[in-house]
């Protein structure tokens, strides 16, 4: 096995964090007001609906994550983790987010948006400097690369592993391998369930 990180390191986006305890946390408050309110009986006319509500916090902006060790990239998603081999990577980029492109299609990281327009004036001169080789376009960086944005943090310590992998490979590279994707089946269902009850307990 190549050693890359030694350890894995785990990028999660602090600011998605912070949404999620908002959005969850606002979910807990409603239901605390409407049990002092109206009671048990109201609480559990609300309460799938205030479920999904703090479901939805938690698993578009709690758990996303993007783990990076010695097999590849771990992009855990919404609905989905995928295991990106470090063979299977072809390309970086940050245009939207995090996005590998690999031999078996495109992994976006959700975990690692690119920043909004108004994140474009936080950006830096200093942030163009150390970077990782394959970030650099003619001389510049893209948006999307600089530090101070999610998806500028995690591509760096994506490229930085990518680079000691590719140079412990020397000038023969691995072959492709297969992108395995596995879907969160029990968050989906339980959204199912959740949306079913909220259903019927409003009708």
């Amino acid at each position: 096995m190549v050693v890359v990180t030694g350890q894995p390191i785990v990028f999660r986006s602090t600011s998605s964090r912070v949404l999620a305890g908002i959005i969850s946390g606002g979910a807990l408050v409603a239901l605390v007001a409407v049990v002092m309110t109206e009671g048990a009986a109201g609480a559990l006319t609300v309460l799938p609906v205030l479920a999904l509500i703090g479901g939805f916090g938690w698993a578009a902006y709690w758990r996303p994550a993007v783990v990076v060790d010695d097999s590849g990239v771990t992009v855990v998603g919404v609905i989905a983790t995928t295991q990106v081999p470090w063979a299977s990577i072809r390309t970086i980029d940050t245009r939207w987010a995090l996005t590998l492109q690999t031999t078996s299609g495109v992994v976006t990281a959700w975990a690692a948006p690119a920043p909004s327009r108004h994140g474009l004036y936080r950006v830096t001169k200093g942030e163009n400097q150390n970077l990782a080789a394959d970030t650099y376009l003619a001389g510049t960086i893209r948006p999307g690369d600089a530090l101070s944005s999610d998806s500028g943090q995690a591509a760096e310590i994506v490229r930085r592993a990518w680079d000691r992998w590719r140079d412990a490979q020397g000038e023969s590279p691995a072959d492709g391998q297969p992108v395995h994707r596995r879907w969160h089946v029990a968050t989906l269902g339980i959204a199912a369930a959740l949306t079913i009850w909220a259903v019927l307990a409003l009708i």
